[in-house]
């Protein structure tokens, strides 16, 4: 009784460190993405990926990291596989609309970001997001209506 109590005891802590640890590189990584060293941030996205391919939110993060140096493909599969094991994502989906405007997918961006207001229509972020997506596809009365 008592050894398996420890050996479950020694389980818990040791999924708990890895947990932790994870936590750890994860937000290292996004530091060093928001300071601008995004070579190094993806690095550590790509290795915590490898290990957890199902955590959305590392996939979210690189993500935005990708968006932001211009790689937009990359950028893109990210966000795409974070909403294909979480449909729901909404940092995903924000993510992958942006990707597409700043890509310049306006009519990607525009249903992207569409489909994004109707889910939150007080969202002024979203509104703004959608009017520059119709204003690049010359839709001037759509985006005055945002």
């Amino acid at each position: 009784m008592k050894k398996q109590f420890f050996k479950t005891a020694i389980i818990t802590l040791l999924v708990f460190i890895q947990l932790n640890v994870v936590a750890q590189n994860m937000e290292d990584a996004v530091v060093l993405s928001h300071n601008g060293k995004y070579e190094a941030a993806e690095k550590i996205f790509i290795r915590l990926i490898s290990e957890d391919e199902k955590n959305t939110s590392l996939l979210v993060a690189s993500g935005f990291n990708n968006a932001w140096v211009k790689n937009y493909t990359a950028a893109k599969n990210r966000f795409n596989r974070a909403l294909q094991l979480e449909p729901a994502n909404t940092d995903a989906a924000k993510g992958l609309a942006y990707t597409y405007l700043y890509k310049g997918a306006f009519s990607k961006a525009a249903s992207a970001f569409e489909k994004l207001v109707q889910k939150y229509p007080a969202s002024t972020e979203y509104r703004i997001a959608l009017a520059l997506a119709y204003m690049n596809l010359q839709k001037k009365n759509r985006a005055q209506a945002q």
